[in-house]
């Protein structure tokens, strides 16, 4: 399977790790921490997903967040949520363009999400994607993550050219911080990787990775 997301819902009835596989596949669950996984959505029976593509998964508390790139260029992504682990999913806002990644902050700054919209640029959400602040970054972007713990405390970028940015807010303004070519980081991996989560607590605590190959682990 092509992991394309991966996030966690550390407590109440939806905990556990979910995955979103690319392809229109669905979201799959885990409560053993990645051992066993069982479908909780088959998006094709999903009504609202009329011709769009799901490309990005994350969790703010019990909630699931998920948002879509148009089936064309002229049909904005959305933005959706679920209340009860993926068994349905409800609107929560028409974007303005096609939606190419979601993610989110960690635990420190848990009601922050993050999406990449398609030749517009990066946004951050502080109240579950209703309202969206433009955070003026130009480049394609492969890949956003966050560092909640020790020195390198930030929000990170990974360009389609692999370029390493880091936003800076108390300036409102992107750094760089390395070529990841030049520094060895994908020397010797064969997949793409497309998601990277760390899980602070919890039986599920650990390193993730969703790869183009499958569902990867640190340490395993």
């Amino acid at each position: 399977m092509n992991i394309w997301s991966l996030c966690s819902i550390d407590g109440g009835p939806n905990v556990g790790l979910y995955a979103l596989v690319y392809g229109m596949v669905g979201v799959f669950k885990s409560t053993d921490g990645g051992l066993n996984w069982y479908k909780v959505t088959t998006w094709g029976s999903v009504p609202i997903f009329d011709n769009q593509y799901v490309v990005g998964l994350q969790a703010i508390d019990d909630t699931l967040y998920a948002v879509t790139s148009g089936g064309s260029k002229k049909q904005g992504g959305t933005v959706l949520k679920s209340t009860d682990g993926g068994a349905s999913w409800q609107k929560v806002i028409l974007g303005p363009g096609q939606f190419t990644g979601l993610y989110s902050a960690g635990t420190e700054h848990s009601d922050k999400l993050y999406t990449t919209i398609q030749g517009v640029g990066v946004f951050t959400s502080t109240d579950g994607g209703a309202n969206w602040l433009d955070l003026n970054f130009n480049k394609a972007v492969s890949t956003l993550f966050s560092i909640d713990e020790g020195s390198d405390l930030g929000l990170y970028i990974v360009t389609n050219d692999n370029w390493l940015f880091k936003y800076g807010e108390s300036t409102a303004s992107w750094n760089v911080v390395a070529l990841l070519y030049s520094l060895g980081i994908r020397e010797g991996i064969d997949k793409v990787v497309n998601s990277i989560k760390y899980v602070y607590s919890g039986i599920n605590s650990g390193l993730y990775v969703g790869t183009s190959g499958g569902f990867l682990k640190r340490g395993q």
